[in-house]
């Protein structure tokens, strides 16, 4: 299993990128192929983007306020509600650029 600062990744997740680099950290969800990334600025306040294998564009995926994850957690959970059915990914209301993940209802 993956590490991130020195403990083991969420079960299903896979650590892309070299350990101890946090700002170009990249994760993958084995089973579906999400992908987790940091934009790479180092004192980001939401720092993490999640990208939808579905989606042809590869566009990041964001928070519901347009706003990335604001910790490495947050996003994994926010992607498994994505791949459970209780959330959806959506590019209602985006730019050209980014989709939103919401509640299932919301979208």
């Amino acid at each position: 299993m993956s590490e991130h600062r020195g403990k083991p990744i969420r079960a299903g997740w896979s650590r892309l990128s070299e350990p101890g680099k946090k700002c170009d950290a990249h994760y993958r969800h084995d089973a579906t192929g999400w992908q987790v990334r940091h934009c790479g600025h180092p004192t980001a306040n939401y720092p993490y983007w999640a990208i939808d294998p579905t989606d042809p564009e590869e566009r990041c995926c964001v928070t519901h306020n347009g706003h990335g994850f604001r910790t490495l957690q947050l996003a994994f959970e926010q992607v498994e509600d994505v791949i459970a059915g209780r959330r959806v990914a959506t590019n209602e209301g985006c730019g050209p650029l980014t989709r939103r993940i919401l509640p299932e209802g919301q979208a």
